[in-house]
């Protein structure tokens, strides 16, 4: 699972996206496109999850692993 998917999903089980943009502070659109896959997680962001039950060291650790996977790609075709 990519790491926008998990996050939205996550943030699913308990509320709207709309919903948890409200509580941490950020606009819905923001929080959209990070679900979507338009935007790219930032340190900022990913303290603010914490306050939905996100865990910032895991969402860094799938941020970095999608990243070895997309070098990867490039180097290997």
């Amino acid at each position: 699972m990519q790491l926008n998917e998990y996050i939205k999903q996550e943030i699913e089980k308990q509320m709207s996206l709309s919903q948890a943009a409200k509580k941490i502070e950020v606009s819905a659109s923001t929080l959209t496109r990070l679900c979507g896959g338009q935007s790219s997680l930032t340190p900022e962001m990913a303290a603010k999850l914490e306050a939905l039950g996100l865990c910032y060291k895991q969402l860094f650790e799938m941020q970095k692993n999608e990243n070895i996977e997309k070098v990867d790609k490039i180097l290997n075709g």
